[in-house]
Protein backbone atom coordinates (compact mmCIF):
# COMPACT_ATOMS: atom_id res chain seq x y z
CA UNK A 1 0.00 0.00 0.00
CA UNK A 2 1.37 3.42 -0.95
CA UNK A 3 0.37 6.54 0.90
CA UNK A 4 1.51 10.06 0.15
CA UNK A 5 1.04 12.50 2.98
CA UNK A 6 3.28 14.36 5.39
CA UNK A 7 1.03 13.70 8.39
CA UNK A 8 1.32 9.96 9.10
CA UNK A 9 3.88 10.46 11.85
CA UNK A 10 5.81 13.37 13.31
CA UNK A 11 9.38 13.88 12.14
CA UNK A 12 11.54 16.95 12.68
CA UNK A 13 13.37 18.86 9.94
CA UNK A 14 16.68 17.79 11.57
CA UNK A 15 15.76 14.11 11.19
CA UNK A 16 14.68 14.62 7.57
CA UNK A 17 17.94 16.44 6.78
CA UNK A 18 20.03 13.69 8.38
CA UNK A 19 18.18 10.90 6.55
CA UNK A 20 18.69 12.74 3.25
CA UNK A 21 22.39 13.23 4.07
CA UNK A 22 22.78 9.51 4.85
CA UNK A 23 21.11 8.61 1.55
CA UNK A 24 23.56 10.87 -0.32
CA UNK A 25 26.58 9.66 1.66
CA UNK A 26 25.85 6.01 0.91
CA UNK A 27 24.66 6.77 -2.65
CA UNK A 28 21.33 5.03 -2.08
CA UNK A 29 18.97 4.83 -5.02
CA UNK A 30 15.26 5.64 -4.97
CA UNK A 31 14.39 1.94 -4.60
CA UNK A 32 15.97 1.87 -1.12
CA UNK A 33 13.45 2.65 1.62
CA UNK A 34 13.80 3.91 5.17
CA UNK A 35 12.27 1.20 7.36
CA UNK A 36 11.06 1.98 10.85
CA UNK A 37 10.55 -1.06 13.07
CA UNK A 38 9.30 -1.41 16.63
CA UNK A 39 9.87 -3.95 19.38
CA UNK A 40 8.10 -4.34 22.70
CA UNK A 41 4.76 -2.86 23.70
CA UNK A 42 3.34 0.18 25.47
CA UNK A 43 3.18 -1.62 28.83
CA UNK A 44 6.84 -2.63 28.91
CA UNK A 45 8.18 0.03 26.55
CA UNK A 46 8.53 0.36 22.81
CA UNK A 47 11.92 0.55 21.13
CA UNK A 48 12.29 1.79 17.56
CA UNK A 49 14.98 1.25 14.97
CA UNK A 50 15.65 2.86 11.59
CA UNK A 51 17.37 1.00 8.76
CA UNK A 52 17.65 1.13 4.99
CA UNK A 53 16.13 -1.76 3.02
CA UNK A 54 15.41 -2.48 -0.62
CA UNK A 55 12.48 -4.89 -0.25
CA UNK A 56 8.96 -4.20 0.95
CA UNK A 57 7.86 -6.73 3.56
CA UNK A 58 4.51 -8.53 3.47
CA UNK A 59 3.00 -6.31 6.18
CA UNK A 60 4.73 -3.04 5.20
CA UNK A 61 3.10 0.04 3.76
CA UNK A 62 5.03 2.75 1.92
CA UNK A 63 4.60 6.27 3.28
CA UNK A 64 6.01 9.27 1.48
CA UNK A 65 6.86 11.92 4.05
CA UNK A 66 8.82 15.07 3.20
CA UNK A 67 10.03 13.55 -0.10
CA UNK A 68 11.36 10.40 1.62
CA UNK A 69 9.88 6.91 1.32
CA UNK A 70 9.34 5.07 4.60
CA UNK A 71 8.33 1.47 5.15
CA UNK A 72 6.22 0.96 8.25
CA UNK A 73 4.09 -2.00 9.30
CA UNK A 74 0.69 -1.41 10.91
CA UNK A 75 1.85 -2.24 14.44
CA UNK A 76 4.76 0.21 14.25
CA UNK A 77 2.55 2.93 12.76
CA UNK A 78 0.14 2.48 15.68
CA UNK A 79 2.99 3.20 18.12
CA UNK A 80 4.43 6.04 16.03
CA UNK A 81 1.22 8.02 16.48
CA UNK A 82 2.47 9.03 19.94
CA UNK A 83 6.08 9.71 18.95
CA UNK A 84 8.17 12.28 17.12
CA UNK A 85 11.31 11.23 15.27
CA UNK A 86 14.19 13.64 15.82
CA UNK A 87 17.93 13.76 15.24
CA UNK A 88 20.24 15.22 17.88
CA UNK A 89 23.96 15.80 17.71
CA UNK A 90 25.59 15.95 21.12
CA UNK A 91 29.29 15.79 21.77
CA UNK A 92 30.06 15.00 18.15
CA UNK A 93 27.77 11.96 18.13
CA UNK A 94 24.48 12.04 16.30
CA UNK A 95 21.50 9.84 17.10
CA UNK A 96 17.94 9.45 15.98
CA UNK A 97 15.60 9.63 18.94
CA UNK A 98 11.92 8.83 19.27
CA UNK A 99 10.38 11.37 21.60
CA UNK A 100 7.15 10.30 23.32
CA UNK A 101 4.81 13.24 22.79
CA UNK A 102 2.60 12.17 25.68
CA UNK A 103 5.27 12.33 28.37
CA UNK A 104 8.10 14.17 26.56
CA UNK A 105 10.64 11.43 27.30
CA UNK A 106 12.99 10.37 24.50
CA UNK A 107 13.53 6.67 23.86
Amino acid sequence: MNKEDDNYFAITPQAIDELKALRRKHELTDNVFIKIVSRGNMDKGVKFNIKFVSEVGEFDSVYKVKDLQFLVDGRTLFYLNDFEIDFVNEGGKGNFIFRNLKNKKAL
